[in-house]
């Protein structure tokens, strides 16, 4: 079992290889934002196509499409790569790639709403381009975290149409329902087994589901509200605090290795999840490798965090844009580590990463009114003044 994590800019994108060497198997776990399907992820599909020896009319089986949560830097190349398929199939072109199964945690699933319903009150409430705002690429969204939440909820329902087109269930292993991590009552699924791999479900809590469906639900059900009251609604679930709650949390577990998946989930609904469980030895869990919440955003988790989950290898995946990965994630990380080995995993040279960050604080988009300092923020400084016990794994920065 491998996790191959994909450059993504500042989302996610990561491929999740399992099964034998004689019978191998792929998931795909998030698709990126805008730009990351055709630059990166359609090109590594059609590599493995390659190296699996596939004629043209032999499609590339995907186990899984994994959708941690809505926002569009994880789900923009999803809907790119449904839309391919689509169109593909609709041109009466053989099939590149075959989905067995989507696993994803619709909006209007959450808040327990049809999509008819949901559809409606957005048309209600913010007029009829919001229904279709799946489409709107993140350079021309306005830069206002309410209307990009928006679009993500479109974005929701275009992934359900192109699923529900090419014939892929949604959540078949789970009955159809939500996924979800149970609290001390619940009996529903949450632990699959597939081709000698296990996935456990550390998130979302089911509680905290409920929570977002009696905040949210109310709202797209008035439709005669004034466009502030939606438009302040929106503004609430956008909040990091609540909106990343729902991100699905799983624990992949051959045997031989343990991988624990995050999406932008808060470090300390993971802990309580799991422990909630008896997971782990006296309240740690110890897995092989980290995906770091939130793209390394030291507003997800605390020194206390990586202590409470120790890894052998941590992946950052972010560019530098909106500031991750952090410099205090990894600060906090070499403190929990307290003296041990470890691999700190990069998906972008860390001079390009830098050079995102220096931009928004310089601009004033990031950490207050403080000017970049290479040697106070920067995180290739950082890197540098690591201990030798600590490995780098990191893109090299192209030739000029």
């Amino acid at each position: 079992m491998e996790l191959e994590v994909l450059p993504a800019r500042h989302g996610d994108c990561m491929l999740l290889h399992f099964g034998s060497e004689d019978a191998p198997k792929v998931a795909i776990i998030d698709g990126g934002p805008a730009g990351v399907y055709r630059e990166t992820l359609r090109p590594r599909l059609e590599q493995l196509r390659h190296d699996r020896g596939l004629s043209p009319g032999e499609p590339l089986v995907i186990e899984m499409l994994i959708i941690s949560h809505i926002d569009d830097d994880h789900v923009n190349g999803v809907i790119r790569l449904l839309t391919d398929m689509k169109n593909d199939a609709e041109a009466g072109n053989p099939p590149r790639f075959r989905i067995r199964r989507l696993w994803h945690n619709s909006f209007d699933d959450i808040i327990g709403n049809s999509e008819t319903e949901s559809r409606a009150a957005l048309t209600a409430q913010f007029g009829t381009a919001s229904a279709g705002m799946q489409d709107i690429a993140e350079d021309v969204l306005p830069h206002h975290r309410d209307w990009q939440v928006l679009a993500s909820i479109a974005q929701g329902h275009r992934i359900r149409e192109l699923a529900e087109s090419l014939g892929i269930p949604a959540n078949p292993d789970f009955d159809g329902n939500l996924i979800q991590a149970p609290e001390e009552d619940d009996s529903f699924v949450d632990r699959i087994e597939l081709d000698g791999m296990s996935l456990t479900v550390l998130g979302p809590l089911s509680r905290e589901l409920k929570e977002l469906e009696e905040k949210h639900g109310k709202w797209l059900k008035k439709q005669q509200k004034k466009r502030e009251d939606g438009e302040a609604t929106l503004a609430a679930f956008a909040d990091t605090s609540v909106a990343n709650l729902s991100s699905i949390v799983l624990l992949a577990d051959d045997g031989e290795k343990t991988l624990l998946l995050t999406g932008d989930a808060r470090g300390d609904k993971i802990i309580e999840a799991y422990q909630a469980r008896d997971m782990g030895e006296d309240g740690v869990l110890t897995v092989d490798l980290l995906k770091v919440p939130h793209h390394g955003s030291d507003r997800n988790v605390t020194v206390g965090f990586f202590e409470a989950i120790p890894a052998s290898s941590y992946v950052l995946s972010g560019n530098g844009g909106h500031g991750n990965p952090e410099r205090h994630c990894l600060e906090w990380i070499e403190e929990a580590r307290a003296g041990q080995p470890y691999t700190l995993q990069f998906t972008y040279p860390l001079d390009a990463i830098d050079a995102k960050r220096q931009h928004l604080m310089n601009n004033g988009h990031h950490a207050g009114d403080e000017h970049f300092d290479p040697a106070k923020h920067g995180v290739g400084a950082f890197v540098e003044s690591l201990p030798d016990r600590v490995s780098i794994v990191a893109p090299q920065p192209e030739a000029d």
